[in-house]
């Protein structure tokens, strides 16, 4: 089970522990692990006396340890460790007594273990260490402890995730910060999918961890996927204007990079109609004449939008593109219920397209339109132009 499946995990894990017990004959085992999960540190102490040889001894799974972590009864850790329970056991799952202080959110306990010397890199079943699970519930304090006693920030899990690309996800800024500032910490670290941290921050639209990133590591901010894909492609392709923005104006990426199909942040701007990220790209500098590896420019790509039904990404929102809102407002029934696909052609074509460039089948932009009237408008704004 990965850190992030389970739930506030005490009802699940803990719920028929805590309440009362239903059988009619518990063993000793199940008595001290209940015990210890309600936090009767009399009872506990007088149960270890009693059966020495069970403090290890499992309840649903559970050892009277990894619940006592879990609910941060701390005394009775400390009862639990000096009649020599082990810090290691692990669960079904695969969690240790430190995994479960760090689900439970109790920071003192971790750190009585840790100083009592439990693994601080031990990893469960899904390949999550603590880190990772205190980092996916978001317990800044846990975090805490563990970077203070030099947990390995670069385990992977399952999925090839680092606790960084975890806490991207979660957009946890204090837990962001303090692992982008442990000095032993690889941004390069790639998951299962071919994502660094700074690809997983493109992906999903982290403008703060993409400025923490390329603050902290400039020399990423051009890396590229296995397909070519570089974090400016990201945040073009999933239309992440600030994301674009910062990795541009302060990362001073590669404007015009190109993935394995030759596609520059442009055109996979272009292709789904993120009308913002496109003027934001040509206000910069990017080529507007570059070309896929079908020989497809942005205009070719602009007007097979327009022909296709409305892009499936636009989402309407012209805030940042007030260049083609206002050709989208001017051109009426043209406009295909609002399809930008034609605006952004029409812009493409004002701000320098070449309406004469064939692709590897021959053709030029023009001959992809199917309207006269689309046609005559977009002569119009290439006759503009000289």
């Amino acid at each position: 089970m990965t850190a992030n499946q389970r739930e506030e995990h005490t009802h699940p894990l803990l719920g028929h522990l805590l309440g009362e017990p239903h059988q009619l004959e518990i063993t000793s085992s199940d008595r001290l692990v209940r015990e210890a999960a309600q936090g009767h540190t009399d009872i506990v102490r007088d149960l270890l006396q009693k059966f020495p040889d069970k403090v290890d001894q499992k309840s649903s799974g559970k050892t009277a340890l990894q619940v006592a972590s879990h609910q941060g009864h701390l005394e009775i850790v400390r009862l639990l460790l000096a009649a020599g329970s082990s810090l290691e056991v692990q669960d079904d799952d695969g969690d240790t007594a430190l995994h479960y202080s760090a689900f439970g959110n109790q920071p003192v306990v971790m750190d009585l273990l840790l100083k009592k010397g439990s693994d601080i890199d031990t990893v469960n079943k899904a390949r999550c260490s603590p880190l990772h699970v205190a980092v996916n519930k978001q317990h800044l304090d846990c975090v805490k402890v563990l970077l203070k006693h030099r947990c390995n920030v670069n385990i992977q899990d399952s999925y090839g995730d680092t606790a960084l690309h975890d806490a991207i996800s979660k957009e946890n800024l204090d837990i962001l910060n303090s692992l982008i500032n442990v000095p032993e910490i690889d941004f390069t670290l790639k998951n299962k999918r071919g994502f660094n941290v700074l690809h997983h921050a493109a992906l999903k639209g982290n403008q703060f961890a993409t400025e923490r990133l390329i603050s902290k590591s400039r020399q990423i901010v051009d890396g590229k996927k296995d397909d070519g894909f570089g974090a400016l492609h990201l945040a073009a392709l999933n239309g992440h204007f600030e994301v674009a923005e910062t990795l541009l104006m302060q990362g001073h990426c590669e404007i015009d990079i190109r993935n394995n199909r030759k596609q520059t942040p442009l055109l996979l701007a272009i292709s789904q109609c993120h009308c913002a990220l496109v003027e934001l790209l040509v206000s910069l500098g990017a080529d507007i004449n570059v070309e896929d590896e079908d020989g497809d420019t942005g205009l070719h790509i602009a007007i097979m939008r327009h022909t296709q039904t409305a892009c499936a990404k636009y989402d309407g929102n012209l805030t940042d593109a007030p260049t083609i809102s206002a050709i989208l407002s001017r051109l009426g029934s043209l406009s295909m219920e609002k399809n930008p696909g034609l605006a952004i052609a029409c812009y493409l074509v004002q701000e320098g397209a070449d309406v004469n460039h064939k692709n590897r089948k021959s053709k030029t932009p023009l001959e992809l339109v199917q309207s006269s009237g689309v046609l005559d408008l977009l002569q119009k704004y290439a006759e503009s132009k000289k």
